[in-house]
């Protein structure tokens, strides 16, 4: 019996054996495969195209087994992402596909205002109150930028964070609405508005 412990790439190759050499020579042996992860795939192609055309993207890796002769023959498997979600029956090196532009559709503003019917769908909050967090979710691939603004009551617009969360230690009397901003690229652009009945604070 012939024994190989701590098996390494080195290890691998044709093994065989005999009471002497000619008969080791003359005995039929066995191959010794070392399996080894490919090398870092590469996707190469044209990555910057116009919307609805085609393109084809190509995955490279090499099999890193032993021997030498084995991986070159050894047929590698491939599986595409896209957006960490697996793309099915997508198993080919080659990946052909029509580009397309998506979102943004709908925006979720979430925990959902609580909006009081009796104030016109308002949320009514009292002037100094906390107000927040709430957090804008939008769906685009390539991400969209999100923002939330402010409107005061001269019709003022300013910038309150451009991550997508909205979360203020004191409400201003003068603050008639929050609106959450979408944008994707320089041509389309989502909005979703959360307006205020703020009750001035009684002394």
């Amino acid at each position: 019996m012939f024994e190989i412990k701590d098996v390494t790439l080195d290890d691998a190759g044709y093994y065989n054996g005999g009471e002497a050499l000619d008969k080791a020579r003359s005995c039929g042996g066995v191959v010794l495969i070392v399996n080894d992860k490919p090398t870092k795939p590469e996707i190469r192609g044209d990555l910057r195209i116009l919307i609805n055309t085609s393109t084809e993207l190509t995955c490279s890796s090499n099999s890193t087994s032993a021997p030498d002769y084995y991986s070159k023959i050894v047929t590698l498997s491939y599986t595409w992402f896209v957006n960490a979600t697996r793309m099915n029956r997508e198993t080919n090196q080659t990946l052909r596909l029509k580009v397309i532009r998506d979102g943004p559709d709908k925006i979720i503003i979430t925990p959902q205002p609580n909006t009081n019917m009796q104030d016109n769908g308002m949320v009514t909050v009292r002037e100094g109150e906390t107000f927040g967090p709430y957090q804008c979710l939008v769906d685009c691939h390539p991400p969209c930028n999100v923002t939330w603004t402010y409107m005061n009551s001269t019709g003022h617009l300013g910038n309150i964070s451009t991550n997508g969360n909205l979360s203020l230690p004191q409400i201003n009397k003068d603050i008639k609405l929050f609106q959450c901003v979408a944008t994707w690229g320089t041509e389309t652009k989502k909005e979703k508005n959360i307006t205020l009945n703020v009750q001035c604070e009684l002394f």
